[in-house]
């Protein structure tokens, strides 16, 4: 009987090693703040940190132009190789409406080739650069996984998209005319601005979507753009910017992609605020849409 006891007490000894040496991890867990969610099996990480451009940030919404990165800190569980290298895999998609996919990586490390980094961090990354006029809701979902193992994690974050500024830009007239998106950008980091501009920096005003000026297939673009300090003094007096295409013409899908003007602030002096009117114009249906902004410098 005792030889028997042994022999159980053996057994289970055995099966609660194995257990235990198989590390087998699985959990869910959902924070209640932002609504993300993920999911570990086999894999896990200490913590999950979002930036938005570069301040951290617990959010449902971003506006249109943020660059956006989620951070997984101390990832553990990938399966070490030989040569003490483990080798993680990681995918990246944003959707809208669970079913309209506007952005898609498949593998964002498939040029790592494996790392033997301790503790291991993993990243991604996207710009909000899609559209935010039909509404809808948008979900960030990564997958992380292991090459060499059975391990994975799963990630999922709601969002929702808004307007760079809602009043950084208000439509003073149109005729025919429809846009998506018109922004600053400064060009040293391409990022979207708002009111307050740097005037040690270049920025391009750009137009994005727009349509309705010629439905003939071409464009007879006449673009210009002006701004005006507080005294009235016009620091920026820019017309027929695309002055080589108001008689040829030029592709009207080109024109709805993006139309810019570059911007700079050199050697003025400052006397806020400045007004800047842009109109965009088709000489031969004569529709047009003109913008108006009031922004300051430092």
């Amino acid at each position: 009987m005792k030889n028997i006891l042994k022999q159980s007490k053996i057994t289970l000894l055995f099966i609660l090693a194995t257990i235990s040496s198989c590390e087998y991890h699985q959990s869910t867990k959902k924070d209640l703040t932002t609504g993300a969610v993920i999911k570990e099996n086999n894999l896990k990480c200490t913590e999950v940190t979002i930036e938005q451009n570069n301040k951290i940030v617990k959010t449902n919404t971003f506006t249109y132009g943020d660059e956006i990165v989620i951070i997984f800190d101390e990832v553990t569980g990938l399966k070490k190789q030989s040569n003490n290298f483990v080798y993680p895999a990681m995918s990246l998609s944003v959707v809208k409406n669970d079913k309209e996919v506007v952005i898609s990586e498949s593998n964002l490390l498939k040029d790592l080739n494996g790392t033997d980094l301790s503790p291991l961090q993993l990243s991604a990354s996207f710009k909000a650069t899609f559209d935010y006029e039909t509404p809808g809701a948008y979900k960030i979902i990564i997958k992380i996984w292991d090459l060499k193992g059975d391990g994975f994690i799963t990630y999922e974050y709601p969002f929702k998209l808004k307007a760079a500024d809602d009043e950084a830009f208000i439509i003073q007239k149109s005729e025919g005319v429809s846009y998506k998106n018109i922004y600053l950008i400064n060009k040293s980091n391409n990022k979207v601005v708002g009111k307050v501009l740097d005037a040690k920096n270049a920025y391009s005003l750009i137009f994005e979507g727009l349509k309705g000026l010629n439905n003939s297939g071409k464009v007879y673009p006449d673009f210009s753009v002006k701004i005006a300090d507080n005294n009235g003094k016009l620091i920026y007096n820019y017309t027929h910017l695309l002055q080589q295409y108001e008689t040829t013409g030029i592709d009207a899908k080109l024109v709805e992609k993006s139309l810019f003007s570059n911007i700079s602030f050199k050697d003025i002096s400052i006397a806020n605020p400045y007004h800047l009117t842009a109109l965009v114009k088709d000489k031969k249906t004569h529709n047009y849409i003109q913008v108006k902004s009031v922004f300051e410098l430092k």
